[in-house]
């Protein structure tokens, strides 16, 4: 939806991002080594292989499962279902430049795997129900429904008529404030939101095309790099620590911002930078 509010294709926007994102990944996965350098193990632990007569094969256990399991993998499965992951993944930048909606894509890959996934285990959707995070959807609606409220008492004209008067001259400024402004409302109300509110904020100021793509891309860097500042910024990072305490792996909030708070602002700057001089040719 954003890509063509500011008149981007799939194929552009990756030529635009793919190098500035590199680097922040790049960045973000080196601070991370250094600072967990000292808890990373010189020997990874050994994991007990024994054979399960029930099911004719040799069975492990996952370091991370608290219970025990004798299930034989079935790495056929695995290994076809991955390859539709990479050719939905795929057909997003073959087939949209071919006008093929970028969501109908989505749903064929998803429909496949359920699909596959039927016909190898005869196991329909009711255990995806059962197991989806819905208390984690439903805080993303409800903070949908605060966010637009926000639009609708004038959110959107408040951001124009304070930066635009800062941004319209400047790639550089465009870059570093809506990136920054991104991180700081993705933290508040979460980043699937907020780079909607900025995308509609910077179509409405009267902007250069291409200072409006920069701007653009400037958030999406802050709301989805500047956003792990806190596990409310992205809606990956509230399933993720869902999934963890259900195997008993508890990540408190203190110590999920002690790294964050070290690691994200660096590697949210150096994006920005980076895509500042990518974008505009210095």
């Amino acid at each position: 939806m954003a890509l063509k509010i500011v008149g981007l294709g799939l194929n552009s926007y990756i030529n635009l991002m793919f190098v500035p994102s590199m680097i922040g990944i790049l960045t973000i996965g080196l601070l991370l080594y250094l600072y967990f350098k000292k808890d990373l193990p010189s020997k990874i632990p050994s994991v007990s292989v024994k054979w399960d007569k029930a099911f004719s094969c040799f069975v492990q256990t996952h370091l991370l499962d608290v219970k025990q399991q004798s299930e034989e993998n079935d790495w056929k499965l695995f290994k076809m279902s991955f390859a539709i992951v990479i050719l939905t993944r795929a057909s997003f930048f073959a087939l949209t430049p071919f006008g093929v909606p970028l969501e109908l894509i989505g749903m064929v890959g998803a429909f496949l795997l359920i699909l596959l996934r039927w016909y190898k285990t005869k196991t329909g959707l009711s255990d995806i129900v059962k197991k989806t995070p819905w208390h984690a959807l439903l805080f993303a609606f409800n903070m949908y429904v605060l966010v637009y409220g926000l639009k609708n008492v004038g959110l959107n004209d408040y951001i124009v008529s304070n930066l635009k008067p800062l941004i319209m001259d400047s790639p550089f400024n465009a870059t570093m404030i809506m990136g920054i402004l991104l991180t700081i409302l993705s933290n508040l109300f979460n980043n699937l939101l907020e780079v909607m509110i900025g995308t509609l904020s910077i179509t409405e100021m009267g902007l250069d095309p291409h200072l409006v793509q920069i701007a653009y891309l400037a958030n999406v860097i802050g709301s989805d790099i500047g956003a792990l500042l806190t596990p409310v910024g992205t809606l990956a990072t509230l399933i993720w620590m869902y999934i963890l305490k259900k195997h008993s792996i508890n990540i408190s909030w203190g110590k999920y911002l002690r790294v964050t708070f070290l690691i994200i602002p660096i590697g949210l700057i150096v994006s920005l930078i980076s895509l500042y001089f990518w974008t505009t040719g210095y």
